[in-house]
């Protein structure tokens, strides 16, 4: 008898002995992991996850503890973009004030040259014309370049208003179908019957001529450009397809950056711009594309909300 119990006494040791190690195992091991994990987030790490091997309450810690970290993640790309738009605006306000200074001089400067070069029946001919044309051309081209590092450094103002989209696309579409006949197709595709919008005209149509600035450069000989808009109970689709060139996707991916350009003389500020001025009025704009088969932008805006009763409000979708 007595060796029978201390027999049994013998077992149930061993037996709690590993019924104990197992759980603080299945316990120690989860911690450790997310103390490891922990560590490596400490040092800036953020890409470390925990692997959920149980289904228990230490589930559920693993599994917020992941979330936390894909939203530290998150933060700290939002935080860094935000100081590289910081300091890309610091420097596109620098350079915008450094060209214009002496601009003024040079374009009076050329055109006095010019004036006096005609009072005196133009002694010089054809040449003293042309350099000063050429030269009142770069001025004007540098202008341009001033105006646009100016504007993506200066944050507008957002002025909005009840408009209707096909009277901004027309509106920006039309002084271009002069110049465009026999060679680039124009096909616009947006009914009057759109729902309207709570935006700042000015701003959108800006975003919009530079949306079709791109494309037309993408299309230096015959195209086709398609303008269309369909909308939802909730959004307005603006999509803009041509049959340029397109974009590769090492290009698309960094297509609306400040300083990217594909083109000889562009600033890279164009689409910049236009992500910008949309998202100012709520929207949003995509790119899809693929090299040798044009490029199509969507531009996303949320339509005008009817006014609530007793109220004559009239406020966007958020």
């Amino acid at each position: 008898l007595d060796r029978g119990i201390l027999l049994g006494v013998t077992l149930l040791v061993l037996l709690g002995a590993a019924s104990g190690f197992y759980i603080a195992e299945r316990i120690a091991d989860p911690v450790q992991r997310l103390t490891r994990a922990t560590r490596r987030i400490a040092r800036g790490d953020f890409d470390a996850r925990v692997a959920i091997r149980s289904a228990d309450e230490l589930e559920r810690l693993v599994e917020a503890f992941n979330r936390m970290a894909g939203d530290l993640l998150i933060q700290r790309r939002k935080l860094e973009q935000t100081h590289r738009l910081e300091a890309w605006a610091e420097m596109a306000r620098q350079v915008a004030h450094e060209i214009k200074n002496p601009l003024t001089p040079v374009q009076l400067s050329a055109e006095h040259l010019l004036r006096v070069h005609r009072d005196r029946g133009e002694p010089l001919g054809a040449v003293l014309r042309d350099c000063v044309d050429s030269i009142l051309t770069q001025v004007g081209l540098l202008r341009r370049i001033a105006s646009e590092f100016s504007s993506y450094a200066s944050s507008p103002p957002v002025n909005r208003e009840s408009t209707a989209l096909a009277d901004v696309v027309h509106e920006v579409l039309d002084p271009y179908r002069t110049g465009l006949a026999g060679r680039i197709r124009l096909l616009v595709a947006v009914p009057a019957t759109l729902p309207r919008l709570v935006i700042d005209r000015t701003l959108v149509a800006r975003a919009f001529t530079n949306v079709i600035e791109n494309a037309l450069y993408a299309m230096p000989g015959e195209g086709r450009l398609a303008v269309s808009a369909t909308a939802n109970a909730h959004q307005v689709f603006l999509v803009v397809r041509d049959t340029g060139v397109g974009l590769d996707d090492a290009s698309l991916s960094h297509v609306f950056e400040p300083y990217f350009s594909t083109k000889v003389s562009g600033t890279g500020l164009g689409m910049a711009i236009a992500k910008r001025n949309v998202e100012l009025n709520g929207g949003s704009i995509v790119i899809a594309s693929r090299k040798g088969e044009g490029a199509t932008v969507t531009m996303r805006f949320p339509v005008e909300k009817e006014p609530e009763s007793g109220t004559g409000a009239l406020l966007p979708d958020a």
